[in-house]
Formats: C-alpha cells, sequence, structure tokens
C-alpha cells in the first residue's frame, strides 16, 4: 500500500469507463503508481474487463445510489459522493492521504510527490451567476456554516479521515439541499440549477468542515490552456468547453485525424490529447 489513495467512482456506461482510462494512464505515464493506488470504487454491472489492470488498483465493487433509490435516478453525479459514505470506504483510511477526484482528468508529473499540508481543493465556476453566490450565501447564514470559499472544486486531497468525514458531509447537505431548494422544479443554468446540487454541497461542505484551513491551486487545471505545464500543475480536469483540448471533440472523434506524436506534451492542452489519444471504442 502506498501513501496515497486516488480513488473516484466509475459507472456502468462508455463515458465513464472511457474517461477513467484518461487517469489511469496518465497516472502511469508520470510513474504515479509508485507513490499512489487508485482504488475504483464501480457500478458491480460493469464489465471489468473494459477496465485496465495494474497491480497498484483495487475495485471495489459499489451499487450506485441513483440504482438503489428512485429519487436519485435523474442524478448519476450523486454516486461519486455516496461511495465513499459506505462502510466498504473505511478500506481508504489505510491511506495517509486519499485524492478523490473524476474521471475525467490528467495528473501531471509533479502529481507523484504531492502531498499538501492542509486539505487542498481544485476551483470550479458554477458559482460565477450572482443567483448562486447570493443562495449560497443565504444558505450558509440559515445553517450555520461560515462562508470562506465560493467556487471550492470537485477535486479534494486530505488526510484520509478529514476527507470522508467531509464526503458524508457533502452527502448530507447534497439531500438537504434537494428537499429545501428544489422541491419542485430544478432551476437554470448558469443560476441555481439543481443538476449543480453535488458542487454546491461541496462548496457548503468544504466550508463546514475546514474552515478557512484549506487551500487551493494546481489541482482541476484548465484543460483547455495553451501554456506549459508549470510546477504547481499537479491535475488537469476536462472542462465542459469547446476549446481545445476539448472532450466534446474527442467524443465526436475530431482529433483523430492529429499525428499523436507530434504534440507537445509539456503543453497543457496538447498533453491531455495525448494522454487521452484516438477514441476507439
Amino acid at each position: 500500500m502506498n501513501n496515497v489513495g486516488i480513488t473516484v467512482y466509475v459507472d456502468n456506461n462508455e463515458m465513464s469507463i472511457l474517461e477513467f482510462g484518461w487517469l489511469y494512464k496518465s497516472w502511469v505515464h508520470t510513474h504515479s503508481y509508485e507513490t499512489s493506488d487508485i482504488v475504483v470504487f464501480y457500478n458491480p454491472t460493469t464489465d471489468k474487463s473494459k477496465l485496465p489492470s495494474h497491480e497498484n488498483i483495487l475495485y471495489v465493487p459499489s451499487i450506485p445510489l441513483s440504482e438503489l433509490e428512485s429519487e436519485w435516478a435523474y442524478y448519476p453525479h450523486i454516486n461519486a459522493t455516496y461511495y465513499l459514505t459506505l462502510p466498504s470506504a473505511e478500506f481508504l483510511l489505510g491511506y495517509k492521504y486519499i485524492f478523490k477526484t473524476d474521471n475525467d482528468v490528467f495528473l501531471t508529473e509533479n502529481f507523484k510527490n504531492l502531498q499538501p499540508r492542509l486539505p487542498l481543493f481544485g476551483l470550479s465556476a458554477y458559482a460565477s451567476n450572482p443567483e448562486v453566490t447570493n443562495n449560497l450565501t443565504r444558505i450558509s447564514a440559515e445553517w450555520g456554516v461560515k462562508q470562506h470559499f465560493i467556487n471550492v472544486g470537485a477535486t479534494v486531497m486530505a488526510l484520509s479521515d478529514h476527507v470522508l468525514c467531509y464526503a458524508v458531509k457533502q452527502f448530507e447537505f447534497c439531500k438537504r439541499l434537494k428537499a429545501e431548494e428544489f422541491p419542485n422544479g430544478e432551476g437554470q443554468w448558469p443560476g441555481w440549477y439543481l443538476y449543480v446540487l453535488n458542487m454546491y454541497a461541496g462548496c457548503l461542505a468544504a466550508n463546514a468542515v475546514f474552515s478557512s484551513n484549506m487551500t487551493f491551486g494546481g489541482l482541476d487545471v484548465f484543460c483547455m490552456s495553451n501554456d506549459s505545464i508549470c510546477n504547481t500543475d499537479y491535475h488537469i480536469h476536462a472542462w465542459h468547453t469547446n476549446q481545445d483540448f476539448s472532450k466534446f471533440k474527442w467524443y465526436k472523434g475530431e482529433y483523430n485525424h492529429i499525428d499523436r506524436e507530434q504534440l507537445d506534451k509539456n503543453r497543457i492542452d496538447e498533453y491531455c490529447l495525448w494522454i487521452a489519444g484516438e477514441r476507439t471504442l
């Protein structure tokens, strides 16, 4: 067992499986398997032959909440929060650090030795609309959560017990937000929107659990940047964009004509494309 446990949830759909391949390939390319394991919680109906095998990858079957409870069937994103609240996730306490992230990400060579002193989060952009920021401020006051930060991202790295505590609070807040804020409708993006529930809950939970004792930077880096990877870029996220690198273009096969060996692996956008390669499934 290594010091760091990278953990994700892989559901039984092509997108989830393909995108996990990006994380896996970047983990291998950067030799991060020397310092971290990947612990994959997965839908038991998934064909495991489609998932990579490695001595430092552990697969844990975990039935998704969206299949267990009909009220969550509309929102499979909840599965990536729910699994960390289960007894099966207590295995992760054997690691000093948990790195909880999504599948559509790319590790850089800088990740290999990352061990932050304080909980480290990525950033997001769901609270760019005044309606969202106002609602998060209002709810923080109503719930007794002191608001230090907004736009807290989906990725976190911290001591293992801290991450599991955070996940429990995030899931609790998901349920409460759904009941109190969206009882009869779903709202509309980029305003207050039901389908961003896990991000709102994560923001509130991070403030509730860690207060001001968390840091940001180097995680969830923009995939569409044409800058060179710098020493503090640890992890790149496939944001929802049509700029290159765009996972939407990748899914359409729009990059299949590009010579992969001519890409600049030191440039963020081209590194992502180099890792992803051609879409073959």
